[in-house]
């Protein structure tokens, strides 16, 4: 609807390229509504809710959710691997060479 700017992305707005933001924009709702460090089953139905009134499937989101849940694990590792004693330990380490 016009309030929310959800328009250009609904599935019946007869615009093209719809299709394609759909994915981006729940992509992005999944990455703020964790931004606190965690994502609820509050925030996740409440995502779920908006898709449905989009006209989105389910399976789509629940694919995009996938992806989502799947780069926070990959991100997770890549910290582990690159910074073993902590991201700030790494900072704080930086910061005592200056």
């Amino acid at each position: 609807n016009v309030e929310d700017g959800t328009v250009p992305y609904h599935s019946k707005s007869g615009l093209e390229h719809a299709k394609y933001g759909q994915s981006w924009i729940f992509y992005d709702a999944f990455c703020a509504a964790s931004a606190g460090g965690e994502l609820t089953p509050e925030k996740i139905t409440a995502i779920y809710a908006k898709a449905k009134k989009m006209i989105i499937a389910e399976e789509k989101i629940k694919q995009v959710q996938e992806l989502f849940e799947a780069d926070v694990k990959l991100r997770e590792k890549r910290l582990r691997v690159l910074f073993p004693n902590g991201i700030y330990t790494a900072v704080k380490e930086v910061e005592l060479e200056q």
